[in-house]
């Protein structure tokens, strides 16, 4: 029978065999109507309508936005050099009006609000005479406008509990003092305020910096340092053991004042809501998980990765990650707008979309990771088949090694994919290996049968023939719906859901079941895959059906998490339209607790709490006792463990923690620095120098690790002398008059916003203002008699470059005593903590596998969350952390050289991509607990295999980490990874062939994850070996010194 093409034209030539696949069923979203029509999936960056105009550009798009070099040489002197005014006047209205431009804008009229406790006397005599007032201007620096509403309103709470807190230790540490004044021991007293509230006090805004490690946190804690120092070390009360609380008042003046300056220009001037921020944020990361699910899937039918590896995919997947960062942000900034508007059921439902996004971003990492391996079997398949003789290949082995799957020009829009032009056909006909014209055109079931001996390319070539149309049909039916969610607009709450959409989507989930189900049933009905002995030629076969299966059923988890995307969007739609609107504020009513806790928990511990309370206790609820007892990996430890000395040790492990040492070491250093102000032969040199705020610089700069300290103390340093020399340019062009240097302080603060909003580089912006407030506008204090000692520093004539000199030199007091502390006491070296840390995620790994992670199916829950692969969400969290000992580390000097950034690099990178197979495995594992029984045959078939595949993975784990850990050269034999899954491969293959229609395709689906998840692991592992042989592959008579 003649090809349906023949009539157009010749037959295709073995190039194009491969996309030339039959029609099938689309299923359009919007009204569920099944149609078919020409069709193809766009590639990435390419809208699917998109279609060349004759060719033709017109003018407008053809002109260049810039100047040519030959226009510019065409153009007089003249014209030149008006040309740079006008282009620098164009950039600057052009940034005025971005998003940008606008929140520089708002932090600077905040900042010239905040001057005015310095400038403006009204304000400036109801603040009290002192020339501490540029603490205002530093409040609005420390918590700017350029913020969303939520963030605003956590800021103000921050601002508020850091205040209470210095209060705190101001009022008491002026009591003690008052006590042991009393009792004639004022000198005691000094030493208990010194020890316990300056080191202790200062200790613990430490620990809380550290430990909670949020931006907002860490300037809260600056504020709370800045005025407790004040009133520790300058004011003199404590030193005179009196009590006053007018230094405390003063302080909470200003920062109120402060908060509400900076307040109301973020409410009143370009207010952003974070709740519009996050609809925007799931707009475009649903249109980029939308994009990335039509490329990857349009890789996969092509059977080529270079659209997987191109700049584009690697941007876009970039933007993904940076999209689902800034989901995060935006949803904790929105919570509180929620809360305040009495919304907290609709944060509450929106922290579920949030949550079901990072699944599907997750679910598509998969899909990807799936994909590639696919890539390499086939490359690895074809090495394989090399030296069969080419007359012997059959078609699809041939033209995969032609590398056919390159777009040719011809194609339409080179997007790959010719467009269906036949009719579909019935899952029935497919099933029974009848063939469809133009199926005919590459390797079908039949033409399988009747060779001599397949190979594992051909699979995959039928796989493509016979899924390839149904698989586009879904992820086209899935473009189309991510294409119109989740909201109307950026700026609007309404839900842009068709009431068709999730019908829709189901019928098309279940018509791709379907024929995934008959694809896979009738490529196994061939009788030439079992004519074969080879176990490698086995473990092959198995291997290239565990990858399309494992594709396809990740597809389905993408479908069906999107599904789960449309249910919450559906709620949301339900709660905002439901009336009357009324504003609950269930967060407020304490007398319900339950209530409260279900608002507050994240949905998978409320669903847990639920399960628990319904009597289900997991899969390990009926396992026996004998079974699970021999799971338990960690055994009870000796008699010793119960000694008293023993138990004091456990009691006390609390004090080696790094957090713990931070804090005590940041307290010890505060109080040593502080000293001098409670002597009375060195206070007046402290004062003069302005020591305090050294040791304000002090708390700031100081670190866990000696990388970060240094890396802090360089951007201060630099921060401080631009601050110093602004300070001094400004005092001197605006001779001591307010107006004038109050404007140029609005000047210096649009520069200093630009550095801290736009560049992100927060602490450096915040030490240039830092500096400068210290000292043009305390000088600006010092010339209207605004202090209790108008002849230091020149009175009130102040002396600009004295004040300027005392600054500095009290700020690079600071920064070089937090490097002397961070190297001296408990030094915290960001290089070994980040091999430490390596080492210990490499052993938790490695012990994941030791248990084998499907025994969760057949032992159920382990004995410790040690060995518990759902515990890979605190792995992902570790691994960010050292993200930032990385950074650190590079800051970090020793006379051994500069530490190895791109090795590490690299091996963080492949640690991640672990971390994401760990994610997979457990996404499959976590979707029923509970095994069916053709899942728990599988398993117990390949038990042996699959434990001596996984004590291999778990040895290499613990190899790595012995390596890094003692820095000493890999071992020339490693376990073998892929014998193993070789053999593992071959035992599914025979169960397979043993079992026969006993077993329903779905129950290899874990064992499928599981087989590729070893792959992709042995990949990465071998590539981390490359790189430590690089590190340390040279063996050093060092090593082996006895003495």
């Amino acid at each position: 029978m003649p090809s349906s093409t023949a009539a157009n034209g010749p037959p295709p030539s073995p190039r194009h065999q491969r996309r030339i696949l039959r029609n099938s069923t689309v299923i359009v979203p919007s009204t569920g109507e099944r149609i078919h029509r020409e069709f193809t999936l766009p590639a990435l960056g390419q809208d699917e309508d998109a279609t060349p105009t004759n060719g033709h550009i017109g003018r407008e798009d053809a002109e260049p936005l810039l100047a040519t070099q030959s226009d510019n040489d065409e153009l007089s002197w003249t014209q030149k050099l008006t040309r740079v005014p006008r282009n620098a006047y164009r950039n600057t209205i052009n940034f005025v009006n971005s998003k940008d431009g606008r929140r520089v804008l708002k932090c600077s009229l905040a900042y010239a609000l905040g001057t005015c406790g310095t400038f403006f006397p009204p304000i400036s005599a109801w603040l009290g005479h002192s020339d501490g007032k540029h603490i205002m201007a530093t409040v609005t620096v420390y918590f700017h406008a350029a913020r969303t509403m939520g963030s605003m309103l956590e800021a103000i709470i921050c601002a508020l509990v850091a205040y209470v807190y210095a209060a705190f230790l101001c009022l008491t540490s002026m009591g003690i003092s008052i006590f042991f004044a009393k009792q004639d021991m004022l000198l005691t007293g000094h030493a208990v305020v010194l020890f316990i509230w300056i080191g202790g006090g200062l200790g613990f805004i430490a620990w809380i910096k550290q430990r909670l490690g949020n931006p907002l946190v860490n300037v809260a804690c600056s504020l709370a340092s800045l005025a407790s120092i004040t009133v520790f070390v300058k004011e003199g009360s404590i030193q005179a053991g009196k009590f006053s609380e007018e230094k405390v008042v003063q302080v909470l003046k200003m920062v109120i004042l402060g908060i509400v300056f900076t307040s109301a220009v973020n409410l009143l001037v370009f207010p952003e809501r974070a709740r519009y921020k996050l609809n925007a944020g799931l707009t475009s990361t649903t249109d980029l998980l939308g994009d990335l699910l039509n490329a990857i899937t349009r890789a996969f039918l092509n059977g080529t990765e270079a659209e997987l590896q191109s700049d584009l995919f690697e941007k876009t997947f970039k933007d993904l990650k940076g999209s689902l960062k800034t989901l995060k942000t935006d949803l904790a900034e929105s919570r509180l707008e929620h809360f305040v508007q009495g919304n907290e059921k609709q944060h509450r439902i929106e922290a579920e979309i949030v949550k079901c996004i990072n699944k599907i971003s997750q679910n598509l990492g998969s899909l990807r990771s799936a994909a590639i391996m696919q890539f390499d079997l086939i490359r690895t398949t074809q090495a394989k088949d090399i030296n069969i003789p080419k007359g012997n290949l059959s078609r699809a082995s041939s033209f995969l090694m032609a590398q056919s799957y390159v777009s040719e020009p011809e194609e339409i829009g080179g997007l790959g994919l010719k467009p269906i032009d036949e009719e579909v056909e019935e899952p029935s006909e497919l099933a029974e290996g009848v063939a469809s014209p133009a199926l005919s055109q590459g390797p079908s079931v039949q033409t399988l049968g009747r060779t001599a001996a397949i190979t594992p390319a051909d699979m995959f070539s039928t796989f493509i023939q016979q899924l390839g149309p149904p698989m586009k049909s879904l992820v086209h039916t899935l473009k189309l719906i991510m294409d119109e969610l989740p909201f109307e607009s950026a700026t609007s709450d309404n839900v842009a859901i068709n009431e068709n959409f999730y019908s829709s989507l189901k019928s098309a989930i279940e018509l791709f079941r379907t024929a995934r189900r008959d694809a896979l049933t009738s490529l196994y009905r061939n009788k030439s895959l079992y004519a074969t002995t080879s176990l490698e030629r086995l473990a092959d076969y198995e291997e290239i059906a565990a990858s399309c299966g494992h594709f396809s059923f990740a597809l389905i988890d993408v479908a069906e998490e999107i599904a789960n995307y449309l249910d919450l969007l559906e709620d949301l739609k339900v709660q905002h339209d439901r009336e009357p609107h009324r504003p609950t504020y269930g967060w407020l009513k304490f007398w319900r607790k339950e209530e409260r806790l279900r608002l507050t928990k994240n949905p998978e511990e409320r669903l847990l709490e639920d399960e628990q309370a319904n009597g289900d206790d997991g899969p390990s609820s009926n396992v026996p006792q004998a079974l699970r007892s021999r799971d338990r990996m960690f055994k009870n430890r000796s008699p010793i463990a119960t000694s008293w000395n023993y138990r004091l040790y456990r009691a006390a492990i609390w004090l080696h923690r790094d957090d713990i040492r931070f804090a005590g070491k940041v307290g010890i250093g505060a109080a040593m620095l502080a000293a001098p102000a409670f002597i009375a032969e060195t206070r007046p040199t402290f004062q003069h120098l302005r020591l305090e705020w050294g040791l304000v610089s002090y708390m700031v700069v100081c670190s866990m690790t000696i990388g970060a300290v240094n890396t802090s103390g360089l951007e201060r340093f630099i921060g401080t002398a631009m601050g110093a020399g602004l300070a001094v340019i400004g005092w001197i062009i605006s001779s001591a008059e307010a107006v004038p240097l109050m404007l140029y302080g609005w000047l210096v603060s649009l520069g200093c916003f630009y550095i801290i909003v736009v560049q992100k580089k927060g602490p450096m912006g915040r030490f240039i203002f830092l500096t400068y407030n210290l000292s043009a506008l305390y000088a600006y204090s010092l010339s209207i008699k605004d202090d209790e000692d108008d002849d230091d520093e020149g009175g009130i004539d102040p002396e600009i470059w004295e004040i300027v000199l005392h600054r500095v030199v009290s700020v690079m007091i600071g920064c070089i005593w937090a490097i002397v502390i961070t190297r001296i006491i408990w030094p915290i070296s960001a290089r070994k903590k980040l091999k430490e840390g390596i080492c210990l995620l490499w052993m938790r790994m490695g012990l994941i596998w030791k248990r084998d992670p499907l025994a969760l199916l057949l032992n159920g829950t382990p004995s410790s969350k040690v060995t518990d692969i759902r515990e890979e969400a605190d792995l992902q969290t570790f691994l960010s952390s050292l993200d930032g000992l990385k950074g650190a580390a590079k800051s970090e000097f020793e006379l051994r050289g500069p530490f190895p950034d791109k090795s590490f690099a690299m091996i963080l990178e492949r640690t991640q991509r672990m971390l994401d197979t760990f994610h997979g495995m457990n996404v499959v594992i976590s979707k029923n607990l509970q095994a069916t029984p053709g899942e728990m045959e599988v398993l117990r078939y390949t038990n042996d295999e699959r434990g001596a595949l996984s004590a291999r993975i778990s040895h290499l784990f613990s190899v790595l980490a012995s390596t890094v850990k003692m820095e000493y050269p890999l071992n020339d034999v490693l376990p073998n990874i892929e014998h193993a899954r070789d053999r593992l491969l071959a035992r599914v293959f025979e169960f397979r062939r043993q079992e026969g229609g006993n077993i329903k395709e779905e129950d290899f689906e874990i064992i499928y994850a599981y087989v590729l998840a070893t792959g992709q692991l042995a990949k990465d592992i071998a590539a981390i070996i490359k790189e430590l042989e690089q590190l340390y592959g040279t063996l050093n008579e060092d090593n082996f010194r006895l003495d």
